[in-house]
């Protein structure tokens, strides 16, 4: 049963068929077991809402799911006090420990409270300070917080809580493995799924799971045959154009300077990983982007995440949306920029060679 919000009523429902990642809910799950509050952190179209959704179908207690996604961080607050109070039946517009504890035993033992798609902390340290405290009340009260984000925990929100209450956990991309049995809960017969192919398919989405997903379905559609039409569909991103869109409206949305907005469509181009030298070479392109460390500083956690060694993933929901954005002589330019830093490299991968 759901504690009633002002949010949204429920978790939200599973993709049908379920994304089979029973491996990373297990891990999710001993988490939860031993910590009052797990941050799930994942850039979008990862499937950190999905996994939540599994996580909370499988606890036995009641469950309050807010929805918070593309929502700024100034109007989330305000929100979480409006479910708190509504739940309560208080009326002050600031609430203290004492309503936080009442929320959580109107949710009760072993419940779950969930904050989907929460926004970046670093800016707003008032919601930093408030989940500390609800994740404190819940540990009090023998529940839990489960939280999704793009973006890292804030320092705030982590120094105050102690490391008993407080877990981090990142949302990996799909593992061959994964994209496997993803594509047979579609229909596909395992005898397609042979491992150039599937290291294809993880190279091309990213392991991103709203891409694996619409390519299920596109696949599914077309009954697991692969025709020329088929290949066409796929290389030449069709069975992504509603993603795409959907990624062009967020961008816009979620990136207000036009300078940050250019760099990230030039960027959309490596089909590989980057390094700063990677962002200069394709920066320094007329018109020039300068001011890169605070643009990149801007980015990174949702469109562009942080792997070993200091490089960058491009988000893979950018990476599919071509030369769009970009005008073609600087497409063209933007191309010779990378086919040069790609041969500085000396060794060509299969992708850059089909990039």
């Amino acid at each position: 049963s759901v504690v009633p919000v002002p949010i949204t009523l429920s978790a939200p429902p599973t993709v049908e068929p379920a994304i089979p990642r029973a491996v990373e809910v297990a891990r999710l799950s001993k988490v939860v077991a031993a910590r009052a509050c797990a941050y799930l952190q994942g850039p979008p179209g990862s499937g950190k809402t999905q996994l939540l959704a599994a996580l909370v179908s499988g606890r036995a207690g009641k469950c309050a799911w807010f929805s918070l996604r593309d929502l700024p961080s100034e109007v989330v607050g305000p929100m979480i006090v409006g479910g708190i109070r509504s739940s309560v039946r208080t009326c002050p517009q600031v609430i203290g420990e004492s309503e936080i504890e009442q929320f959580c035993h109107s949710v009760g033992e072993d419940g779950s409270l969930v904050l989907d798609d929460l926004p970046d902390l670093a800016t707003n340290e008032g919601l930093a300070t408030l989940l500390a405290r609800i994740a404190r009340a819940c540990d009090r009260a023998g529940m839990r917080l489960l939280v999704s984000s793009a973006h890292r925990p804030s320092t705030t929100l982590v120094s105050q809580l102690a490391e008993s209450v407080f877990g981090e956990l990142l949302v990996p991309p799909f593992s061959d493995e994964d994209i496997g049995d993803l594509f047979v809960a579609y229909g596909a017969s395992r005898r397609v799924l042979n491992p150039k192919f599937l290291a294809y398919v993880a190279g091309v989405s990213g392991g991103n799971a709203t891409l694996l997903t619409v390519m299920a379905r596109y696949l599914r559609g077309r009954g697991w045959t692969f025709t020329d039409e088929t290949a066409q569909g796929l290389f030449g991103r069709e069975y992504a154009e509603q993603v795409n869109h959907e990624t062009v409206k967020r961008l816009v949305g979620a990136v207000s300077d036009d300078a940050v907005r250019d760099l990230l469509y030039r960027l959309k181009l490596f089909i590989r990983s980057v390094d700063l030298t990677d962002i200069r070479a394709v920066a320094d392109l007329a018109p020039t982007i300068t001011g890169l460390d605070e643009k990149l500083v801007l980015i990174q956690g949702v469109w562009l995440q942080p792997l070993a060694g200091g490089r960058l993933a491009v988000s893979p929901l950018l990476t599919q949306l071509g030369e769009f954005g970009l005008e073609p002589d600087l497409a063209r330019r933007v191309h010779a920029a990378i086919a040069d830093r790609i041969l500085s490299g000396k060794t060509l991968s299969l992708l850059d060679a089909v990039g």
